[in-house]
């Protein structure tokens, strides 16, 4: 029999619904089962009956026994916490196994990947009527046993952590490279995260409290309410918490830190982490009295930044290798590494205070004040959220208009305009924008001095021609993720329509019957804003955080009496450049006759052959035979490439390098020159250019 069968058949359930199994990360098997009404959660290890148990077998019974003590007793006491109940515990044996069992009831309710601001405060509410049960009344064995197990677990976790980051190197430099921004600085991040310490200068709250220890969106679920918010206006409630395997007693802090930083979207995270943390400061304070202050969860919530990211490893692999959306993927990706960047520069003091962005906004000055008047009555609730909610004394506010207009000049983040408008003012926004520019071209050159001994071996070559005019230039960076990034390409288009620009403004004498190409200094160059490119180039590499190197310029001039034509493969250029890891140019001469084979697609045709048939040089055209044949087609048998061809015999060598003698891509019974001729044009030279072929 299957375990979900044994498992219905020692609660007595006649007919039943189950869910897959899952294994939580510290190993406990979990699923489903639904019977009527009822929804039933099972967790079940495997019994170690040997004494000699190593650690990892240990720590996967020690979080099942946790998560078991753990339920009975909020049963037991009825406790107000958001849980399943404990329902009955017991011993399967199958076939030679043996399994240890015990299965709750809970309220089925919906999860998200990511929390809203709403959630995360209804959540907070909760943590904080959780916090506010006196621990002091419950059974000192129960105390006991949770934190040796808890140690067991933790004991676990370090004995992993190793292999872990390993793991997560190899999966930065791999596949997994391209749902981070920055793939090749996560690890050096994560180390110096890691060997960081906390503040010594200072004592966090002593009191100890129920945590959850893994707290994220996946373990909470949610359920919409009859009366749609009712009086209280909000329209869901948190009806179950699940995974208690990691319970233990902790910082006021921990637990919902872990949710904040896991679970919100950055600038949730970022700005309103304060707010999260009044929800639950004020659900605290209703139910029960507190030594501690709101200034101490915020230094407590950047001290958790650090556990949180390692945490947070584990779970990001596994939803990086599954089977969700991409959508899905990239967020989670984007939450953990955004919150590992803020703790890297925690780590490394570079953190810039702002008074909004997380962990220096100031907390009001009667926050202090207001703690005393809690201890006096809570009947004072409402009155002191009024004055808690109101805004810093430190806090300079700024037209959101001129916010608005700011951030649509520059392009520049949230938090660097309202820096410049505090600093200027929202009526002198002439020196606000210098003042960004200036700031984001000094950290692009000290960025790109950094990163410039870094090796380019990825990137982009872009190619665009008008009339007798054409340039080719090649852009290379770190990794190919960058390399297909929109920012990259727009810094290849500006490079490359400003490179034509100045080679139509700079075009040497006419008469060769090559054509001319001529290398283009990329420091003679201006964008169409008339910025030095090269403080472009600098302010790129500063904000993509990758070493970016224009390897070569280069401005090609037609041959008298032709026109450049160009292209790129593959295309993965924007609208106006071409770009690609290959490009071509070629020269052309054609009469111009009504009635022929478009020029443009003649053009492309050869262009794509140049790439596509490694052509070496132009050569001499082939000789040919006559040979006497009729030509005949059927009526309406349209044949596109010879509408206007006379085909004559030619010898031809597949491993011709010669353009004109190669057999032409599309036609291979006819040399590119017999079908270049056909239709009334020559070429005259042509250019290859592929990425890496500069150096």
């Amino acid at each position: 029999m299957q375990l979900s069968q044994l498992v219905a058949s020692a609660l007595h359930l006649p007919s039943y619904a189950e869910s897959q199994p899952v294994v939580s990360l510290n190993g406990v098997t979990t699923f489903e089962l639904q019977s009527g009404e009822q929804h039933y959660r099972v967790h079940l290890v495997k019994d170690e009956p040997d004494e000699d148990v190593k650690l990892p077998e240990a720590a996967k019974l020690a979080a099942f026994f946790n998560s078991k003590f753990f339920h009975e007793t909020v049963t037991g006491n009825q406790l107000a916490i958001p849980c399943g109940r404990f329902e009955r515990s017991f011993r399967i044996d199958d076939a030679d196994v043996s399994y240890l069992v015990f299965v709750i009831r809970f309220e089925k309710g919906w999860r998200a990947h990511q929390l809203s601001e709403e959630e995360l405060c209804l959540v907070a509410e909760k943590i904080g009527a959780i916090h506010a049960i006196n621990t002091a009344s419950m059974q000192p064995e129960f105390l006991r046993v949770i934190e040796e197990n808890h140690q067991n677990i933790r004991s676990y976790q370090a004995s992993v952590e190793p292999h872990l980051l390993k793991i997560m190197q190899e999966a930065v430099q791999g596949e997994l490279a391209q749902y981070f921004s920055l793939p090749h600085e996560v690890m050096e991040r994560v180390e110096t995260v890691l060997a960081s310490e906390d503040e010594s200068d200072w004592s966090p709250p002593s009191e100890r409290v129920i945590c959850h220890g893994r707290l994220t969106a996946d373990n909470c679920f949610f359920k919409q309410k009859s009366d749609n918010g009712g009086g209280s206006g909000c329209k869901v409630d948190l009806v179950d918490i699940n995974e208690w395997e990691n319970v233990h007693f902790g910082d006021v802090a921990f637990d919902l830190s872990n949710l904040i930083i896991s679970s919100a979207e950055p600038s949730v995270r970022r700005n309103k982490y304060m707010t999260i943390f009044r929800s639950y400061y004020y659900s605290r304070v209703d139910q029960r009295t507190t030594d501690f202050r709101l200034s101490d969860l915020k230094r407590l919530f950047r001290k958790h930044h650090k556990r949180a990211v390692i945490l947070g490893i584990e779970p990001l692999l596994e939803m990086l290798t599954s089977s969700e959306y991409e959508d899905v993927k990239r967020a989670h990706s984007y939450r953990w590494e955004s919150a590992l960047e803020d703790a890297f520069d925690f780590a490394t003091h570079d953190y810039i205070s702002d008074e909004e962005h997380c962990l220096f906004a100031k907390v009001p000055p009667t926050s202090t004040m207001l703690r005393h008047v809690f201890r006096k009555s809570v009947q004072l609730t409402f009155n002191v959220r009024t004055l808690a909610s109101a805004a810093p004394a430190a806090s300079v506010s700024v037209d959101k208009e001129a916010l608005m207009k700011l951030r649509k000049r520059t392009g520049y983040s949230y938090v660097n305009c309202r820096k410049a408008l505090v600093q200027f003012g929202s009526d002198n926004l002439a020196e606000a924008e210098k003042w960004l520019r200036e700031r984001a071209q000094s950290e692009g050159w000290a960025k790109a001095a950094k990163l410039s001994s870094r090796a380019t071996t990825q990137g982009l070559v872009a190619v665009h021609s008008i009339d007798s005019v054409a340039v080719i230039v090649e852009l290379s960076c770190e990794t190919d993720f960058v390399a297909r990034g929109d920012s990259f390409k727009a810094l290849l288009e500006t490079i490359t329509t400003s490179a034509m620009n100045y080679a139509r403004n700079n075009a040497p004498q006419q008469g060769s019957e090559k054509i001319v190409t001529v290398n283009v200094d990329l420091n003679t160059l201006v964008s169409s804003d008339g910025k030095p490119l090269n403080e472009v180039l600098a302010m790129t590499v500063g904000k993509l955080g990758e070493n970016i190197t224009v390897r070569s310029i280069k401005a090609l001039y037609a041959p008298a009496g032709s026109f450049l034509y160009s292209a790129a493969h593959p295309r993965e250029g924007l609208p106006s450049v071409s770009m690609g890891k290959f490009v071509s140019v070629i020269a052309l001469r054609r009469a111009n006759v009504e009635g022929l084979f478009p020029t443009e697609k003649l053009a492309s045709q050869i262009c794509q052959h140049v790439i596509g048939m490694r052509s070496e040089s132009l050569g001499e055209p082939p000789k040919t035979e006559k040979v006497e044949t009729q030509k005949k087609r059927a009526e309406g048998n349209k044949d596109e490439l010879n509408d206007f061809v006379e085909v004559q015999a030619t010898h031809i060598d597949e491993d011709e390098t010669a353009l004109l003698r190669q057999a032409f891509m599309l036609n291979p019974s006819q040399t590119v020159y017999e079908y270049v001729k056909g239709h009334q044009a020559e070429i005259v030279d042509f250019v290859r250019s592929e990425l890496g072929s500069s150096e």
